[in-house]
């Protein structure tokens, strides 16, 4: 899982290995990311600020899960457990959520 990532102008996500080379590319859901990837189990996990989640598999580049809270989030989520099944998510005004990682 050794990639940079970086969201491009067409909304991507995209992965490059350490030799410069695209893993993948993956659409993400309209507004920009808030915070930084995080690992949820075997797999990543991403907020954007308008509200929604997606947890990502970095070895194929697939979307396993997407869930959307209808509310701002601030920051970016951590992880309740080891397994990363549950996420406490920073919304607006101080407001914390606890959601299930979407896809776990």
């Amino acid at each position: 899982d050794d990639y940079a990532c970086v969201q491009t102008d067409d909304g991507k996500l995209r992965a490059f290995t350490s030799n410069g080379k695209e893993a993948f590319a993956v659409e993400l859901p309209a507004g920009k990311p808030v915070g930084n990837l995080r690992r949820a189990g075997q797999n990543w996990m991403l907020a954007g600020m308008p509200g929604w989640l997606v947890t990502i598999d970095p070895q194929s580049g697939d979307i396993v899960g997407q869930d959307d809270l209808g509310q701002p989030i601030s920051a970016t989520p951590m992880t309740t457990s080891k397994s990363g099944k549950f996420l406490l998510v920073p919304g607006a005004e101080g407001v914390i959520y606890l959601n299930q990682t979407p896809g776990l």
